[in-house]
């Protein structure tokens, strides 16, 4: 198996655990791991995975510094994961010494998806000069198309965060807020709708979105409207008692993010579709969902992250089109039939099925690189 530098500098410690579960099954897989990073956000210790926590910012300094241990261990693939659109001068330093070791696999993932890779100067050249590129779903690998590689044998490789299981929290104290709101949630089983515009705007799409929820089921948002403006909230309330809408919703207000795996307990179903989450936002409401046993309703983006685990045949899941225009007259009877997902160990299971691609994958190119 192949001896492997993953090189990562997070923006926070919530991606250093979210990123974490990437590494894990390379090692179950005999590969043997280690993860260059900076030492603010690195994941907790794991006896199976080499952790150097060498920086800071990434400085030319840092590299430097770090350099002979990387140069000393002889690592067989080097795996970029980028968190921000400009890579650090250590991560070039980096790149120019394997650059020219011509048989160590380059690869490269994009970890932000909403990263534009026709004007990202720098990290386009990255990719252009990586073995292996990998972005979070399909969207990302086509634009990926307007690179110009320097391998003709670059492989593209959708490669999304991992789900990982997300126990609920039921022994903490609550507030008398948050106890009040998980009795109104026991009393009623509402959809659970993980997001709230933090601004009004009477033309943003997901105010049709909002609204196709609530004409099928009574729903409780997670958000505030602390930042709104008094004259939206007139606007907004208006708005809701026109369209028969203002008894149907409920906001969460700003709660305890432990809570939200009680949330998605207490929940009929786990909406995600038409909702603008980022990639590990939505990877960590379908790990809420199906921790808890309920189903979900994703889009057709969100479906792609994991299209094994999120198709359309699965019965614990229903997949809209991205546009509500586009759904169909029989979407709500659909979702109405949605059933409890399987067993932790089968959602993981069509989950995985990336990483053990990306494992093969790793070794096909070491092998044309030998």
């Amino acid at each position: 198996m192949a001896k492997i530098l993953a090189v990562a500098l997070f923006n926070s410690k919530e991606e250093g655990q979210q990123f974490w579960p990437l590494l894990e099954p390379l090692r179950q897989q005999n590969h043997e791991v280690t993860l260059l990073t900076n030492h603010d956000f690195a994941p907790a210790s794991n006896q199976d995975i080499d952790i150097w926590g060498a920086f800071k910012s990434g400085s030319l300094k840092e590299g430097v510094k770090v350099f002979p241990r990387v140069v000393q261990s002889r690592f067989e693939i080097v795996h970029f994961f980028h968190f921000q659109e400009a890579p650090s001068p250590a991560h070039h330093m980096l790149l120019w010494y394997f650059q020219r070791q011509p048989r160590v696999v380059i690869a490269s993932s994009l970890m932000k998806d909403e990263t534009h890779i026709a004007s990202a100067g720098f990290l386009k050249m990255w990719l252009q000069n990586s073995d292996i590129v990998t972005g979070f779903d399909r969207h990302t690998l086509a634009e990926m198309r307007t690179l110009q590689p320097k391998s003709n044998k670059q492989c593209k490789v959708v490669l999304p965060p991992l789900l990982s299981s997300i126990p609920d929290v039921t022994h903490l104290e609550w507030s008398e807020h948050e106890a009040e709101f998980l009795e109104e949630m026991d009393r009623k089983k509402n959809i659970l709708v993980p997001y709230f515009p933090t601004h009004y705007k009477k033309s943003d799409s997901f105010w049709s979105v909002f609204e196709n929820i609530l004409s099928l089921s009574n729903s409780i948002f997670l958000g505030s409207q602390n930042e709104w403006h008094i004259r939206d909230r007139h606007h907004f309330l208006s708005w809701s008692d026109q369209h028969n809408l203002s008894k149907r919703w409920l906001l969460a207000g700003n709660t305890d993010e432990r809570l939200y795996p009680v949330f998605a307990k207490k929940a009929r179903i786990v909406w995600l579709a038409g909702l603008p989450l980022s990639s590990f936002d939505v990877v960590y409401w379908l790990s809420c969902a199906f921790s808890q046993g309920k189903s979900v309703v994703v889009d057709s983006k969100q479906a792609s992250l994991y299209p094994e685990l999120l198709a359309a045949k699965h019965t614990w899941c229903h997949v809209l089109p991205l546009d509500t225009a586009d759904w169909e007259t029989t979407w709500k009877e659909s979702i109405k039939t949605l059933s409890k997902p399987p067993s932790w160990m089968e959602v993981q299971h069509h989950a995985d099925s990336k990483i053990n691609d990306l494992s093969r994958i790793y070794e096909k190119v070491l092998g044309e690189k030998a």
